[in-house]
């Protein structure tokens, strides 16, 4: 009985040191507020790449804008001197107004060229805006626009 009443009272010390041991060793600090922190909900309205309704131009497709871009595009002077030449690949936003917005380089082939193909693409007239579920929305494109010299 003595030796049961021994182990039992070393297994609480045990039990009570290693307890005590533990729960000085991890300290939680906790505060109430944060601080620095604010949280504001974006609004952004998210660009679609697909959607129900596309964006038109000139009550046409993509071809037409291609057509349009084409006969308004003018190859630099610079770009003719040095025989540059190549493909600049554009991103631009129609937005829920139909207006040609955050016009972008995506691959640029010389500054001069580039230069060009955002002057135009950014001079566009008004699309019929794109729609989805009904709604007014903001279509992505992404147009490549060919650089070529004639010989």
């Amino acid at each position: 009985m003595k030796v049961a009443l021994v182990l039992f009272s070393t297994f609480l010390f045990v039990q009570f040191s290693f307890s005590q041991s533990i729960s000085n060793q991890v300290v939680f600090k906790v505060r109430k507020k944060p601080v620095g922190v604010i949280v504001k909900e974006a609004n952004i309205p998210a660009s679609f790449l697909v959607v129900e309704e596309p964006a038109t131009f000139q009550r046409g497709d993509l071809s037409n804008f291609n057509t349009w871009v084409m006969q308004h595009v003018k190859y630099p002077p610079f770009a003719v001197e040095n025989e540059i030449e190549g493909k600049v690949y554009i991103q631009f936003v129609v937005n829920e107004t139909g207006k040609v917005d955050e016009v972008k380089v995506l691959r640029s082939v010389d500054p001069s060229l580039d230069a060009e193909a955002v002057r135009v693409i950014s001079s566009s007239p008004l699309w019929t805006p794109p729609r989805q579920g009904g709604k007014k929305v903001k279509q992505l494109f992404t147009l490549p626009v060919i650089f070529k010299l004639q010989e």
